[in-house]
């Protein structure tokens, strides 16, 4: 069912081109990771550690913990229409993994002998 999936994918995609994307949809989304935020699991601290250096190379340290833990802050429609321009079935990579392709794959990879094919 890989193509139909990938059909109604970009359905939603076109849908989301042409109505915009509402408002109160990234408010929802924001609620829920601000919620996930503040009541996560406890985290391993060398690894918390780890990730907030990793993000202090990316992240201004005002939006450090918000970003690291996905929570978006602002709606910007102008953005979201960016990258959903960005979405089109002629820039689409898909890669799909499966054992009944076994036997069915016209090329090889050389260091890893990971038999694949390119459409």
């Amino acid at each position: 069912h890989v193509d139909e999936v990938a059909t109604i994918v970009f359905q939603y995609i076109e849908m989301l081109k042409s109505e915009g994307v509402k408002p109160w949809i990234f408010e929802e989304l924001k609620n829920i990771g601000e919620t996930k935020f503040h009541f996560r699991d406890k985290y391993n601290a060398i690894y918390y550690v780890k990730d907030l250096a990793s993000g202090m190379q990316t992240y201004a340290p005002d939006d450090l913990l918000t970003a690291l833990h996905h929570v978006p802050q602002s709606f910007n429609e102008a953005s979201i229409a960016a990258v959903l321009d960005c979405l089109t079935v002629d820039k689409v990579r898909m890669m799909w993994s499966s054992n009944c392709h076994k036997g069915h794959t016209q090329e090889t990879e050389p260091w890893y002998g990971t038999e694949f094919t390119l459409e």
